[in-house]
């Protein structure tokens, strides 16, 4: 993700990265449905922007939506590259 325009992604688990959860999507993927991976992307937060202090939530500014999707889109194919190679699938 941070290859694509040099901003500096964390990566861990939610509960390291970002805050606790309990019963989230990713809780749910790994202890119900036993899946092998399991993960969390969360857009970045708006900061003093439009005049505000501090943080302002995930509404993010119309000209920013391509560019998170973007690096979104390449953390998402990043991690599926390192599954297929952890599974032996072979990259095409």
């Amino acid at each position: 993700m941070e290859s694509v325009y040099n901003n500096p992604y964390k990566t861990g688990t939610a509960c390291e990265v970002l805050y606790p959860t309990v019963g989230s999507a990713e809780d749910y993927a790994w202890d119900v449905v036993g899946a092998t991976y399991s993960f969390t992307i969360e857009l970045p937060p708006r900061t003093h922007q439009e005049g505000k202090k501090g943080k302002t939530g995930f509404h993010l500014p119309e000209v920013q939506i391509a560019r998170v999707g973007e690096e979104a889109f390449e953390g998402v194919r990043e991690m599926m590259r390192f599954i297929a190679n952890e599974d032996g699938c072979k990259e095409e």
